[in-house]
């Protein structure tokens, strides 16, 4: 992810054109796990890659970032697109709970969102923007998604 990140502000001071990150967490992990075992959170960690694998470009790198948390560069991607990509990642996750053994295991995730360079000068302040916009979705209820500070 690092060194994905570094290429994307190369070419961005490059191109011009900006590009925005997202850390994203699974809602109550630890409960998936605790409540239903850790290959049931490996089968929710699976079913949502799959559906980022399937919502992302070709371009746009998907990096797990650490324990639940995903992190997504989306290339030539202002804010504006951002917004509405966490937006529908939001619902389908929402309208999509992971079925395992037979039971069904409802899940909601919360995303931070930070662009490069209107938000950011440096991967680490982009990583760092992102985190703690993540960290105010969860605070604020959860299942919803929040932009950096301007």
């Amino acid at each position: 992810m690092n060194d994905r990140l570094r290429e994307e502000l190369l070419r961005t001071s490059r191109t011009k054109q900006p590009f925005t990150f997202l850390l994203l967490d699974v809602d109550h992990f630890k409960k998936v796990n605790d409540t239903f075992g850790h290959l049931a959170g490996d089968e929710v960690l699976v079913a949502l890659s799959a559906l980022l694998k399937r919502s992302c470009r070709a371009s746009d790198a998907i990096c797990r970032y650490g324990g639940e948390e995903i992190a997504i560069i989306l290339v030539d991607t202002p804010l504006s697109g951002a917004k509405i990509f966490a937006e529908n990642i939001r619902k389908a996750v929402e309208s999509q709970p992971v079925a395992f053994e037979g039971k069904t295991i409802p899940i909601t995730i919360s995303a931070g969102l930070a662009e490069f360079p209107g938000q950011a000068s440096s991967y680490t302040e982009v990583i760092a923007r992102a985190d703690k916009a993540l960290y105010e979705a969860k605070t604020g209820g959860r299942n919803r998604w929040v932009v950096a500070d301007q």
